[in-house]
This record gives C-alpha cells, sequence and structure tokens, in this order.
C-alpha cells in the first residue's frame, strides 16, 4: 500500500506492477528473496525512469530508501547496541555518495530540497569520527589468503540522538 502510494505521487506506478507487490507478500519473512526482489524492482523503476528521461527521480528513490532505513536503525539503536551504533555511523560514507549523486542532478528542481536535507545530515554525520586501522592479509586455516582491517567508531549519545531527530523529521517530511 505505501508502495503503491509513493509510486503514484511519482508518477510511476505503471513501474511497480502487482507481480511484485505479491511476491513481496508472499516472502516477507524471507531476507534474501525481499532483497531479491527490490533490488529487481530498482532496476525496472531504474529503466522505466531512463526511458522517460526522468534519471533525477531515480536519485529520489535511493534517497527515500537510505532514509527510510536510517529511520528504522535509528528507531531501534540503544545505547548498549554498539553493533547497531556502529552501522549508524558507518552510513556517514553512504551519505557522501549520497550527496555526490544528488549533486550531479544540479538543475533538479525535485532534488533542492532533498540537497538541503541531506547537507543537513551530514553536518550531523561530521560529528562521527570513524578511524580505520591499517589493512592486513593473512591465510586461514584452509590456505586462503584474507584480507582484513578493522575500524572503531566515536560517536556520542547527543549526536546520535540528533541524528535521530533529524532523520525521523526528514522522514516524517517525505512521506506526508
Amino acid at each position: 500500500s505505501a508502495a503503491r502510494s509513493l509510486a503514484k505521487k511519482l508518477n510511476v506506478e505503471d513501474a511497480i506492477d502487482n507481480n511484485i507487490i505479491e511476491r513481496v507478500n508472499e516472502n516477507r519473512n524471507n531476507r534474501d528473496s525481499l532483497l531479491n526482489i527490490v533490488s529487481d524492482a530498482y532496476w525496472s523503476l531504474n529503466g522505466y525512469l531512463k526511458e522517460g528521461d526522468r534519471e533525477e527521480v531515480s536519485a529520489l528513490v535511493i534517497v527515500g530508501g537510505w532514509v527510510e532505513g536510517l529511520y528504522l536503525a535509528t528507531s531501534h539503536v540503544t545505547a548498549d547496541n554498539k553493533a547497531l551504533s556502529d552501522r549508524i555511523a558507518e552510513q556517514k560514507y553512504s551519505l557522501k555518495d549520497l550527496l555526490a549523486l544528488v549533486s550531479s542532478y544540479e538543475g533538479a528542481e525535485e532534488l533542492a530540497g532533498v540537497k538541503q536535507d541531506l547537507t543537513e545530515i551530514q553536518a550531523l554525520f561530521d560529528q562521527v569520527e570513524i578511524n580505520k586501522s591499517k589493512t592486513e592479509t593473512s591465510k586461514d586455516e584452509n590456505g586462503t589468503m584474507v584480507i582484513g582491517g578493522a575500524s572503531t567508531t566515536t560517536v556520542s549519545d547527543a549526536t546520535m540522538e540528533s541524528i535521530k531527530a533529524k532523520i525521523q523529521e526528514v522522514r516524517n517530511q517525505y512521506i506526508q
């Protein structure tokens, strides 16, 4: 229902057919299947928008998905859930890429407000520290080469709360 409503608002309802909706309903408890269905739907939508010379709407879809994912993550983060807090902090990198994507459509009116929202979110993520350690290579017990490294994130409770509040504000603005 929400997907159909958003598709209608974006004038892309022809790209989201009932088959996709049925597949989602049938597989709602299978994460891997849902990821495949969403991926298929995105590429179908992307092709539809390219054919219609409306690629900037594809950027809106990507940003909307990112905001919704971050909204869900921040809704469940707690001070004692370091793993989720780290995943949220790492969105600092995705945000940089999203801003570059949105900026690549300079002059697209529908993206001006989105760019402003992402810039405001980025100001909060600028307070997040991510320190990467040196990449190391080793061999596992089977002799397979393993490339790895670690990173540590530092995000204060106040910063996480600010990110959570801003994401909620932006998301609520988009879904109305």
